[in-house]
Order: C-alpha cells, then structure tokens, then sequence
C-alpha cells in the first residue's frame, strides 16, 4: 500500500496544479469501496434469506389441508315470503315482472317480491317495507278481512289490477298489486293475502 502512495505523492509533486491539495485521499476511497462491498453484502444475505424463507414456507404449508372453503354471505338482507298465494303462482323476476305490468309506477320502491303464472291470476307484486306512500290508482274497494294494519285498497278495472298499501302498528309496511281476469277474483285473492300476512 506505500507503493500507491509513493505513486501518488510523485504525480501530486509533478504537477501541483493540476490535483487539487489536501488530506491523504486513499483513505476515503477505502472506506468508500467497504460500504460498497458492506451493502452488497446485505443485499445478497437478504435475498437468500428470502429464498430461503419461502423455501420453507411451502414445504411446510404443502404439507398442511387445504382450509375449507368459506361460504359467501347473502348480499343483502333476506325479504320475507308472501304467504297466502295460489298455488299455480311461481317466483318471478321482480324488476320484470314490475315492467310486465301496465301501470309500473304504482308500485313503491323497496323488497319486492314477485309471482306469476297462468290461472285466474297472472301477478302478484308484493313490496315490502315500501319508502314512499303512494296513491293507488283505481276505485277504492273494501277490505272484508279482519286485520290489525291500516289498508288501503283499489281496483282499477282498465289495467285488470287491484292495489293495497297496509301500514302495521310495529311500523312495517307493504304493497301488493294482483293482475288478475275478474275484479271478484283479485278481491278474493287479495283478501287470502291480507289474511295470511296482515292478520
């Protein structure tokens, strides 16, 4: 090493102008080459400590079941069956069965649930718990069921539907349109309804 310097203190003698005067700059280029090499050493101990690392993670997850699969919960709340249909009535599309129908802005926003099918009554459109309190389309008609909730029921003989809003004492609310061939034959089925979810 005092070749190098002896080297280096002849060129510095040379020519003093053209380095530039001061301390002993081997030193500093020392220290500076064992950072390098100190950081490159970190850099390859870490990276085979991951090699490592995940070399043994998976011969030890390998061995291990596989953890069972996790069922997905419902996306939203579940919205209650409507109890009193006819029975040739079957689970439709809500949203289509709601289009189908020829006033479909008489039905409220909320959980709806829809029926349809061929017989003497084609739809039964039940929201529940509906947000805004409508008016019915159609001629009032009384309700001969007993019930604790406040009904509110039409018929309106142009589109063959009859309508009932119910608001029950707990607070709960619920709509139901039925499209059906007679007015005697929605009257009936929405008082099976009224009776089986009202009474």
């Amino acid at each position: 090493m005092t070749d190098v310097r002896d080297a280096l203190r002849e060129v510095w003698d040379d020519e003093p102008d053209r380095y530039p005067s001061g301390p002993d700059p081997l030193p500093a280029v020392r220290a500076r080459l064992r950072r390098r090499r100190r950081l490159q050493a970190v850099a390859v101990a870490l990276a085979l400590c991951t090699v490592v690392g995940l070399g043994v993670f998976t011969v030890v997850t390998a061995g291990r079941p596989a953890p069972a699969p996790q069922v997905a919960a419902p996306a939203g709340p579940a919205v209650p069956e409507l109890r009193g249909l006819p029975a040739y009535l079957r689970p439709a599309d809500p949203a289509e069965a709601v289009l189908r129908m020829a006033r479909p802005q008489a039905v409220p926003s909320g959980d709806r649930v829809a029926y349809e099918g061929a017989g003497p009554v084609i739809r039964v459109v039940a929201v529940f718990d509906f947000e805004a309190a409508l008016g019915l389309p159609g001629v009032p008609r009384e309700v001969t069921v007993a019930t604790v909730a406040q009904v509110l029921a039409t018929d309106d003989v142009a589109t063959s539907t009859a309508y009932l809003s119910a608001w029950l004492p707990d607070g709960r609310t619920l709509f139901v349109s039925v499209t059906g061939d007679t007015p005697q034959v929605r009257a009936a089925t929405l008082d099976a309804l009224v009776e089986a979810n009202l009474g």
